[in-house]
This record gives C-alpha cells, sequence and structure tokens, in this order.
C-alpha cells in the first residue's frame, strides 16, 4: 500500500538545493545534500544541471531511489549562498501543490524558486526528473 511521506528536506521528491555564489561570476554552480536518515524512504543520488546561468530561468531536477510506493509528499527547500549566507529559508509544503519562494540577499529579493508539483502515487524504485524546480535569478 502506497504512503504519504514526510520527507522533511530530502532530494528526491524535495532536495534542499544549495546554490554555492562565487563573487561575481555569471554562473552558480548547483550542489546538494540528502539530509535524509535511515528512517526516510527516499535517498537522492542525485540533482541537474550542475551549475546555472544568473539572469536565467532554470529547471533544475532530481534523482535517487525509493524503498516503497508513496501517494504523497512534503517538501522543504534552502538556498545557502557564499559564507553561508541563507538565501532561502522556511520554503516548503505539500508536494502535490505548486509554491514560489523568494530568493533574498540581505532582505532584497534577487530571484525565485518555484517547486513543481509531482504526481502522485510514485512506485518504489530508481526516480529522476523530480521534483522539477524553476529557479530564476536576476542579473548580477
Amino acid at each position: 500500500m502506497a504512503k504519504t511521506l514526510p520527507l522533511h528536506g530530502q532530494a528526491v521528491l524535495a532536495s534542499m538545493i544549495k546554490g554555492s555564489v562565487g563573487a561575481p561570476e555569471t554562473n552558480l554552480a548547483v550542489t546538494f545534500a540528502d539530509c535524509g536518515d535511515a528512517s526516510f524512504h527516499a535517498k537522492v543520488t542525485d540533482v541537474e544541471p550542475k551549475q546555472i546561468a544568473t539572469g536565467s530561468t532554470t529547471d533544475i531536477t532530481g534523482a535517487g531511489h525509493l524503498d516503497e510506493d508513496i501517494s504523497g509528499a512534503t517538501f522543504d527547500m534552502e538556498m545557502t549562498g557564499l559564507g553561508g549566507l541563507k538565501l532561502v529559508q522556511n520554503c516548503g509544503g505539500d508536494g502535490s501543490q505548486q509554491k514560489e519562494c523568494d530568493i533574498q540577499a540581505l532582505g532584497v529579493k534577487v530571484g525565485s524558486l518555484t517547486y513543481k508539483p509531482i504526481t502522485f502515487p510514485i512506485k518504489a524504485g530508481d526516480v529522476t526528473g523530480i521534483p522539477t524546480v524553476g529557479r530564476r535569478c536576476l542579473p548580477l
């Protein structure tokens, strides 16, 4: 029987995507961390692309493995920049619903992340292309 999972930052069904921002470059490196432990049912293995250009809109997707069928999920996204500056905080919700969150640097909006909804249920096994997070940054 499929379950609804609270993934709390799990990258396959809502990754904690860390955008590493270098001083004034036009590209941003994209890295990720799977914040789950043995009690989580999803394991993150990759996030694509590895680099995004400022001033553009880019879709970022995840891949990984589910150890059981799921009928729903929650997500939590964060973005951290140069020096550990929190760019996106408290951005989470129902994995089947779209949500947009501002990217802010020192209180100034510099872009946005849009979590795109997932269609459930999802069968156990290897999973690619979810979630899709649209990222829009203003030019530096």
